[in-house]
């Protein structure tokens, strides 16, 4: 009798092809003749263990769907009006709307984990133009790979980095990101630190740089360092690598959003030899950490990541695939959650917050609602120095409510809504907030009162 296939299935398509094989009456006839000499009085009925089966298939069916209507306890995704996008303080990366229809895909695909891998580098080589690539699990481990791939082949044997770089990142887990020096020291590589937290001129390179075998990592997000330049022709002129970790790499340019972003297609002509990027930023992907180069360079940190098991997952790789397909040219980029909110013009979001104000404008309402406009920062870490125009609302209590008991209100609604506290004042950023979530903004503002309870208790800010 056959035993059926579980390796490439999900955990509730296993559950339920298990149920179907029990029901066999050879294994029925089995059961009873090990119990007989095992001397077992009650054999387990096979239909009460169908049943068991089928209700554990149920119950995973809902545990790791948290798209469910039967999950509203378990996930509690708040309303981001913070204009920080970049950023996992407050709510986690919304996806795209055929994510489920994906994660489906990636679930009953058998497909082995090679082609995956090969379809994820066809789709990141068209869009990006480089010569290789390879997906890692996050980008503390991409960088992990990059620094100790290339001195274990000989390419490297220190790494030179310009204190203006020295930012926090995100790495995994860590909400907060991980400080680059920190991340670099546990590599392994010596490290040498140039210049000043405000500067980097080019004797510092010139000093730093006088050997081969070097890596020049320059951490780039936002406009682009003009003495950069200077590192990256010296480092060249004796032989060294460079390597630039691009938190804001994006397979379109993004000038016209006010952003100063080129494509990764054009970042080789600022002469990098290796490029860096997340996957979960502006590609609108999974998490992960790309690595861009020449292909002799990522076949030498391929054998590091084979040789640990450090490249990412199947899912990983088929997500990040789907991804780059979808987001393959500006319109259905536009359509992601992250290009929506950076291309979302300025005119709409004030025209917006105007409805918003006006709504809440009533005899009764607790609270002042005011509309402006300003400069408000994408995100925290290395995005803290990018910012966008965008629509705000201003809230202040008519009945001498503080603004943190507003925010604090707010932030216990179901769900969530996070805004910026100030001292007169609450500031709910329309770029962050998604149209659909508009009228819970003015149910929840048009709700608050001094002496009214909050929505049912909100256990806190919860990703998805």
């Amino acid at each position: 009798m056959p035993i059926p296939p579980f390796r490439s299935l999900g955990p509730s398509e296993a559950i339920k092809q298990l149920a179907q094989w029990v029901n066999q009456p050879m294994l029925t006839h089995a059961l009873k003749e090990a119990a007989q000499k095992l001397g077992v009085r009650e054999v387990p009925s096979l239909a009460s263990l169908q049943e068991l089966l089928r209700q554990a298939g149920r119950w995973i069916d809902v545990a790791t769907d948290p798209w469910s209507e039967n999950q509203a306890g378990f996930f509690t995704p708040g309303i981001n009006a913070t204009g920080e996008w970049f950023s996992g303080r407050w709510t986690g990366p919304r996806f795209a709307p055929d994510t489920l229809a994906l994660l489906n895909v990636i679930h009953t695909n058998t497909t082995e984990d090679v082609e995956a891998e090969r379809r994820c580098c066809l789709a990141i080589l068209g869009a990006t133009g480089a010569g290789d690539a390879l997906v890692a699990p996050n980008l503390g481990v991409a960088l992990d790979l990059a620094v100790r791939g290339l001195h274990l082949s000989s390419r490297v044997e220190r790494v030179v980095l310009p204190r203006k770089h020295c930012i926090r990142i995100p790495s995994g887990p860590s909400l907060g990101g991980s400080m680059l020096p920190d991340m670099l020291e546990a590599c392994g590589i010596p490290v040498r630190e140039i210049g000043s937290n405000r500067e980097c001129l080019p004797s510092d390179f010139d000093r730093a740089l006088d050997t081969p075998k070097q890596l020049l990592l320059a951490a780039t997000c936002g406009p682009r360092d003009p003495s950069l330049h200077s590192g990256i022709e010296r480092a060249h002129g004796n032989e060294c690598l460079v390597c630039e970790l691009a938190l804001d790499g994006s397979i379109h340019d993004l000038a016209d959003l006010g952003l100063p972003v080129a494509a990764l297609s054009r970042r080789w002509d600022h002469g990098p030899d290796l490029i860096i990027v997340p996957g979960h930023d502006l590609i609108a992907g999974p998490e992960c950490g790309i690595l861009l180069g020449k292909r002799e360079i990522i076949q030498s940190i391929r054998k590091l990541a084979e040789g640990t098991g450090m490249l990412a997952s199947r899912a990983t790789h088929l997500f990040l695939a789907e991804a780059i397909r979808n987001t393959h040219t500006r319109e259905t980029w536009n359509t992601t959650p992250v290009g929506a909110t950076l291309s979302n013009s300025l005119a709409n979001l004030q025209n917006r917050a105007k409805r918003i104000a006006t709504q809440c404008d009533r005899p009764d309402a607790h609270v002042k609602v005011e509309t402006g406009s300003r400069a408000c920062k994408l995100g925290s870490g290395a995005w803290h120095e990018v910012s966008l125009e965008s629509a705000i609302l201003r809230v202040t209590a008519r009945d001498g409510l503080a603004p943190s008991r507003i925010a604090e209100r707010l932030a216990q609604h179901q769900p969530a809504i996070w805004g910026n506290v100030f001292s007169d004042h609450v500031e709910l950023v329309l770029r962050t907030i998604d149209p659909a979530e508009d009228p819970v903004v003015v149910s929840a503002l048009c709700g608050l009162s001094p002496d009214s309870d909050p929505s049912p208790a909100n256990p806190g800010p919860a990703s998805i």
